[in-house]
């Protein structure tokens, strides 16, 4: 009211999603219920993302969709695919520098988040594709045998990573994408946690930047972020 009153400049309300679907929802209900002029969305969910864009429809509330689209909006954000394409090929150079080629390497791990949906599956799936397409089967964690796996992160980054390393006590150099920069922290601890950390052995690329990418890089525990 005071805004429309010409008492002030444009109002800005600012909801924090912290990556929670369920927050994600209850913050667009609050913000539509405000009836802006324009609604910047940045959530994560492919579905909550739908589900808020046919609401805002209903409200002729326009919206942009960051990183992840709203459905019937413009969508701006990193291209999801060609982050991962770039984070394989870097690892596919450094394979060789650092360790030596893939026959020194002994797991490669692809991390995702399913609560992020499709698109953003693209980078792990982008760094797939690079890295199948240079050296076979073998990193291919659909195929048997394959010295490959697929470690799935939700709200706890650190435990998923925990087990996995567990599992695998024997190895030495390890190759990580990992899909955001939460996930890429959650496996430094585990490693950290577990006696396994090794920044000379452990190739560690995430494959979407964000604020803490620039701690993790310059601390060398991350070698590359898009």
């Amino acid at each position: 009211k005071i805004a429309e009153e010409g008492l002030c400049g444009p109002i800005t309300l600012v909801l924090d999603n912290a990556f929670d679907i369920n927050t994600t929802i209850k913050n667009a209900d609050a913000i539509l219920a405000w009836k802006p002029d324009v609604f910047i969305e940045y959530g994560v969910d492919e579905k909550s993302n739908t589900m808020i864009a046919r609401k805002a429809k209903e409200k002729g509330v326009w919206i942009l969709g960051l990183d992840v689209p709203a459905e019937g909006f413009p969508f701006m954000g990193g291209d999801n695919w060609a982050n991962g394409v770039l984070g394989g090929n870097y690892a596919i150079e450094q394979i060789q520098k650092k360790f030596g080629g893939i026959d020194k390497v002994d797991r490669v791990y692809y991390c995702w988040n399913p609560n992020f949906g499709e698109v953003v599956s693209y980078r792990m799936w982008g760094a797939h594709k690079v890295m199948v397409a240079k050296y076979g089967h073998v990193v291919d964690f659909l195929a048997t045998p394959s010295k490959a796996v697929q470690v799935e992160v939700n709200n706890d980054f650190q435990s998923p990573w925990m087990d996995v390393l567990a599992k695998y006590p024997d190895d030495k150099n390890i190759v990580v994408f990992s899909p955001y920069e939460a996930a890429s922290g959650g496996m430094y601890a585990a490693a950290k946690t577990l006696g396994k950390w090794d920044p000379e052995r452990i190739l560690l690329v995430s494959c979407g930047g964000d604020d803490l990418g620039r701690p993790l890089l310059r601390s060398g525990i991350t070698d590359a972020t898009a």
